[in-house]
């Protein structure tokens, strides 16, 4: 037991990026104190052990290596998470709420799981949509922000990671954090630098044909949903020629017309 706790408090210290020195301080101990435990030459007192795994976000259970029951438990959490929003139907408030409740508990017991976050982010913003306090609206659309923010830095899924940005910049939208926006434009990839374009240069590749084309149709589609999501400002230019264009390349580029 002793070597699977003082090996599991290295590799959580690690995982986070901690120092020994950091763990020590946040305990009020010496930094040599949790040497020995990571050497196994001694064991932290027990009245220790919560504040160690409060310190980590771990359960006392998975602090002491238990964590069969665990991953059983996370699974069935992101199963069910999973099916709580059903594009069939619209959920009421009192479904809304008692989804939040579900997400907020599993959370409480894992709380770096992007699953989990990601889908407590979506059940808030669609809360703020039916808040009719102001304020209400805000906070509940500041904390779906912050959860996009934490499920993208969590999150291991490239496509699910671009999802997730998606949605975090509606939020900020909503919330009118322009300057957020522009961070997050400043840190992303260039068109130019698109997996979708950067695989038409394999020029003598033999699925060069097939990259051109799903690169021109995620380019296309890309413009449908910027027209789209700026209807407002084209409509405002009352200039119609741009869509009547964009449904000519449409027609050109599907032969069949479909």
């Amino acid at each position: 037991m002793r070597i699977m706790l003082g090996g599991t408090i290295k590799e959580l210290r690690k995982r986070d990026g901690r120092t020994q020195d950091d763990l020590a301080t946040a305990l009020g101990i010496t930094s040599q104190a949790v040497s020995r435990w990571e050497a196994n030459k001694a064991y932290p007192d027990m009245e220790m052990i919560p504040a160690i795994a409060n310190y980590f976000h771990v359960s006392i259970d998975e602090l002491f290596g238990y964590n069969n029951d665990r991953e059983s438990t996370l699974s069935r959490y992101i199963e069910k998470a999973n099916k709580l929003l059903k594009p069939e139907a619209v959920p009421d408030k009192k479904q809304l709420k008692r989804h939040e409740q579900f997400l907020r508990e599993a959370l409480s017991e894992f709380p770096n799981e992007w699953h989990l976050q990601e889908r407590l982010a979506m059940i808030l913003s669609i809360i703020a949509s039916t808040e009719k306090r102001k304020k209400n609206e805000t906070d509940a659309l500041k904390e779906a922000a912050k959860l996009y923010e934490q499920a993208y830095k969590n999150s291991d899924d490239v496509h699910m990671k671009e999802l997730i940005h998606s949605s975090l910049i509606r939020v900020l939208d909503s919330l009118r954090d322009y300057q957020k926006i522009e961070e997050i434009a400043l840190q992303s990839s260039s068109i130019s630098s698109s997996r979708e374009v950067v695989r038409t240069a394999m020029v003598h590749d033999s699925k060069h044909d097939q990259y051109v084309s799903e690169a021109f149709l995620a380019m296309l589609h890309q413009l449908t949903e910027l027209l789209a999501m700026n209807f407002e400002h084209f409509a405002a230019a009352n200039n119609p020629d741009i869509y009547l264009s964009l449904v000519m390349l449409y027609k050109s580029t599907f032969e069949d017309g479909n």
